[in-house]
């Protein structure tokens, strides 16, 4: 019996070494020496494969080639999950399958953190949350609870014994022989109710989709800046230059350089191309208008450009003495318009977008000088900004964007796929502790009622090979051994024990009264104990 129970545990403990070893393999932090590291998406650069909130796992490892989706460490950026497109020698080139512009930085391998392994969407937000002090605290609180429960609701023996003198003899106790401990039945209370538990939570999350396609608006932005520049001499200008807000004179400067540059901006992905044009328009106060081209229409890939033209202040005035002349109108002073035309089409957010931009930068010209006007008196019903050198535009794009769908229990909202690993993990662990406690019970269940005695309470029994207090004035049974072992810690006595032919005898003298409890059993498992057991012969006393 002996050689089999050893040999069980040595099983059972080598399953639970071995999971727990398969566990730690896969699992275990780079930090505590594993091979694995845990990164939260932290952006839209990987759309659609990985969303903000998604945690990714990456394992070391010995090659990386191009294709693969590597996690780097960059020096002001931090952790970076991108794929590999490009290796020169021992530098790699990296970019996100969602942007339309390559890595500038180019790590080593030894700045390769490693290899996506795999990524459940959308459980990065609660790890993160862990960070809080207050959440580690109650981890750790939740953790030594659970530890000390079973302390807590199974008392040793020596309290039970230290306990037993302050009783009254009318008090009630609980059992204490029964086929498993308080503390034994209480964890595996917590076992079922876990696993239960787990299954209500695993139904919730599986019966619906990790995600959810839900109405959006993607928001952007059109912005320009507009800048002219001009050679002068230092006689009229500081700096030997024309620069951006200063006077334009034409006896002394003739050609302007002007500059424009686009760009848009949103949160969402996009993939834009457009034409761009520049022009200069020469009007009066009456609406009259010319139009002086400055830079022909070309086309633009990408969000962002810049229009360079030349604003030929002969050519200005050589129109405005052709109206004059033709005319015989004649003001004291026009307007120059220098506008850019836009034309941007693609898509934003995977939505069609088409849209137009076409802000102004006025001047005023007369015999003497161009001047800029004062954006304080000038509007653009296109720029949408009150700023002249400036101007924005803003707009907007509907679209249907997948969001982590949620689980709601009580007035908790939980992501689904958190709910799935959680459930997944808590039934595994739940039905690893059930598995064993039906090992130990079976195992247990081999045990006769003398061995367990004597395994729970051999510091109690004296082994006694002497039948003299059989002849004891008064003997008085007892239905169970919980009943003896009562009268035995109420005064802190020990108890007797005597085995003869198939028969387990224990007895607990009071005074003149001895009180025995007897124990019909097979002798297979009686002369094991009977030979661990202290013999003492003599008297009763």
């Amino acid at each position: 019996m002996k050689r089999t129970k050893r040999r069980e545990s040595s099983i059972s403990a080598g399953l639970v070494f071995a999971l727990l070893a398969v566990l730690w393999f896969l699992f275990a932090p780079v930090q505590f020496g594993g091979r694995t590291s845990y990164v939260i998406v932290n952006g839209i650069s990987m759309e659609p494969k990985f969303h903000k909130g998604d945690l990714a796992l990456v394992r070391t490892s010995s090659s990386y080639n191009v294709g693969d989706i590597v996690v780097y460490r960059h020096p002001t950026i931090g952790p970076v999950i991108h794929r590999i497109i490009g290796k020169d020698g021992d530098s790699y080139t990296f970019k996100g399958d969602n942007n339309n512009f390559v890595d500038p930085y180019h790590p080593n391998q030894s700045e390769l953190i490693g290899k996506f392994w795999f990524h459940i969407p959308a459980i990065g937000e609660p790890f993160t949350k862990l960070h809080n002090r207050f959440v580690i605290a109650g981890l750790v609180a939740l953790s030594g609870v659970i530890i000390l429960l079973p302390m807590a609701t199974g008392p040793s023996r020596k309290r039970r014994r230290g306990r037993g003198r302050e009783r009254t003899r009318g008090e009630r106790r609980e059992p204490l022989m029964t086929g498993q401990s308080d503390s034994g039945q209480t964890m595996l209370t917590v076992l079922v109710a876990v696993a239960l538990a787990s299954l209500a939570i695993g139904f919730l999350s599986f019966r619906q989709p990790l995600t959810r396609s839900v109405p959006a608006t993607a928001e952007y932005q059109q912005a320009g800046t507009f800048s002219y520049s001009a050679s002068g001499p230092n006689t009229i200008y500081d700096s030997g230059a024309v620069v951006t807000g200063d006077p334009v004179y034409p006896q002394v400067t003739n050609n302007v350089d002007v500059r424009f540059e686009y760009h848009l901006t949103s949160d969402q992905p996009s993939n834009l191309s457009g034409t761009a044009e520049l022009d200069a328009e020469v009007s009066d106060n009456t609406g009259w208008k010319r139009t002086i081209v400055l830079l022909q229409p070309a086309p633009f890939k990408g969000n962002a450009f810049i229009a360079l033209g030349t604003l030929d202040l002969s050519q200005v005035n050589a129109v405005i003495d052709q109206f004059q002349q033709s005319t015989g109108v004649v003001w004291p002073q026009y307007t120059v318009t220098i506008v850019p035309h836009v034309q941007i089409a693609g898509s934003l957010a995977g939505e069609k977008l088409s849209d137009s931009f076409a802000p102004s930068l006025q001047f005023r010209l007369d015999q003497h000088e161009l001047q800029m006007v004062n954006p304080s008196n000038s509007s653009s019903s296109d720029s949408g900004s009150t700023s002249l050198l400036q101007p924005t535009k803003s707009g907007k794009v509907d679209y249907t964007r997948t969001q982590a769908s949620r689980v709601t229990l009580l007035k908790f909202s939980f992501a689904t796929g958190t709910m799935r690993v959680i459930s997944i993990v808590a039934l595994i662990l739940s039905l690893i502790g059930l598995a064993f406690a039906g090992l130990m019970s079976v195992r247990g269940k081999r045990v006769g009622e003398a061995e367990r005695i004597q395994a729970r309470f051999g510091a109690m029994l004296i082994t006694v090979d002497d039948a003299n207090f059989e002849n004891t004035s008064r003997i008085i049974d007892v239905t169970t051994f919980d009943d003896l072992l009562r009268l035995a810690s109420r005064d802190d006595r020990m108890i007797m024990h005597q085995f003869a032919g198939e028969t387990h005898r224990y007895y607990v003298q009071e005074n003149s009264i001895v009180y025995r409890y007897r124990l019909e059993e097979h002798a297979a498992h009686s002369p094991k104990m009977a030979r661990r057991s202290r013999v003492v012969t003599g008297e009763l006393r």
